[in-house]
């Protein structure tokens, strides 16, 4: 049986160099979000970065639901970054259900 790895989803301003991500200047007005369900993942959002949600859509800004991740956050993590606030946004989604 052969073991399936994640392959993480970059869509904001984040390059991945295996499992850091990083995530540098203004978010991508059409993809301005990032999601993940990697496990052993660091993410460095740095000074002026921003990550965010698709105007009028909603959804999560960075949702990260792989095992063992780290969020170092020195940037803008937004749900409101685009425009008004939704109440169907949420900035942060860590973790995941998954019982070890």
């Amino acid at each position: 049986m052969s073991a399936v790895t994640a392959i993480p989803t970059a869509k904001a301003a984040c390059t991945t160099n295996g499992s850091i991500v990083t995530c540098t200047g203004a978010a991508n007005p059409l993809a301005p979000s990032y999601a993940s369900s990697a496990s052993n993942l660091t993410v460095n959002v740095q000074s002026g970065a921003s990550i965010g949600v698709l105007l009028g859509i909603g959804g999560t800004a960075l949702q990260l639901t792989g095992d063992n991740v780290t969020l170092n956050n020195a940037g803008n993590i937004d749900p409101s970054l685009l425009g008004l606030i939704s109440l169907l946004s949420s900035g942060t989604v860590v973790g995941n259900s998954t019982a070890t």
